[in-house]
């Protein structure tokens, strides 16, 4: 969405609300310290559920993000109402993209965040990958979502604490534009960028 007044985010706190124009809000609560999260997964066109998922591992090199606010996109809406496969979005596969939240977990080598640093999440370069449409299916719905070979000014944006998680989100797709500025659309093509991210 893209007016102000359009704007639907997913709140991922003790309970996770996803609001869809138009739509009932699912709802689902869960309980600190599982190992289990929420999850939202794209089924079908129009077709979301709410599910408990096993929270992803830690490795040395990686870190295990909280999410607290998520946005939603147009490529999180054209999923929704056209169908996933239009952005990459795969049958019973997490999704959204548009994150902030919190480090809840370091692996044994992260020195470039600690527990509880607030951060952005970079989807393009979260995982190693070559596959861009997976940047789509970042868990950004998700409870907690996992960013491997973890690195600040990469797949890690330190969060000020000046900003809060409602504004954050606001303005993550103008931080993420801004990270990489070397963008460039091809014909027929989503937008890449030329550095690789």
């Amino acid at each position: 969405m893209t007016t102000r007044d359009s704007i639907h985010s997913v709140v991922i706190p003790d309970v996770v609300h996803v609001a869809i124009p138009g739509e009932s809000p699912l709802t689902n609560h869960f309980h600190e310290g599982d190992q289990s999260m929420k999850a939202v997964i794209y089924k079908d066109t129009k077709t979301v559920e709410v599910q408990e998922r096993t929270m992803p591992v830690c490795g040395p090199d990686d870190v295990i993000v909280r999410n607290v606010r998520a946005g939603i996109c147009g490529t999180d809406v054209t999923g929704y109402l056209y169908g996933g496969r239009i952005v990459g979005f795969l049958p019973n596969s997490e999704f959204g993209h548009e994150m902030v939240g919190y480090v809840y977990e370091t692996g044994k080598n992260v020195t470039c965040v600690e527990k509880g640093t607030r951060v952005f999440v970079n989807p393009l370069t979260r995982l190693r990958t070559a596959d861009p449409s997976a940047s789509v299916r970042a868990g950004g719905f998700s409870q907690y979502v996992l960013v491997q070979d973890a690195r600040l000014e990469y797949n890690l944006f330190i969060l000020p604490d000046s900003l809060s998680f409602d504004d954050a989100v606001d303005l993550w797709c103008w931080t993420h534009w801004s990270v990489c500025p070397q963008w460039v659309s091809c014909p027929g093509q989503q937008q890449r960028c030329r550095s690789g991210h």
